[in-house]
């Protein structure tokens, strides 16, 4: 993932696919976090999103874009999200798109790009966040349900 110009490191991708009758079919994006991370002082780097795609099966991921927009610029209580150093500094999503591409034998990649905004949680709650680009391409098997 390389956010703001820099390369950052997360464990492997996962990607759980939710259908429901007569509705669009849903998502979770989110890292493969090992056992320590539910650990006090946990200094790993995770991802979370939950994802309503605007395809209704899982044969129309490669045509799918999920598309966020938050209503605000303000830091806002989410767990969706960017984690880095354990939960000390969270990136929450602003501006972002995440598109599919499948790769063959069962793999997709997941285009996650746009605007977070960046805040320290061990700031004070109205420190100032800066807005920083992240792209990423996350290499995944889906789960399907």
């Amino acid at each position: 993932m390389n956010i703001q110009g820099t390369e950052v490191f997360f464990p492997g991708t996962r990607l759980r696919l939710h259908t429901h009758p007569d509705a669009n079919l849903t998502a979770q994006l989110f890292s493969n976090d090992p056992p320590e991370a539910l650990r006090p002082g946990y200094a790993g780097n995770s991802f979370y999103f939950d994802i309503a795609l605007d395809v209704p099966e899982i044969s129309g991921l490669p045509q799918a874009t999920w598309i966020h927009k938050s209503p605000t610029s303000e830091p806002a209580e989410t767990q969706q999200g960017i984690f880095l150093d354990g939960d000390r500094r969270h990136l929450q999503p602003l501006d972002v798109r995440a598109e599919f591409e499948p790769l063959g034998d069962g793999q997709l990649t997941v285009w996650l790009s746009g605007q977070f905004l960046w805040v320290d949680t061990r700031k004070p709650a109205d420190s100032p966040c800066p807005i920083v680009v992240v792209r990423a391409s996350l290499l995944t098997v889906p789960e399907g349900k």
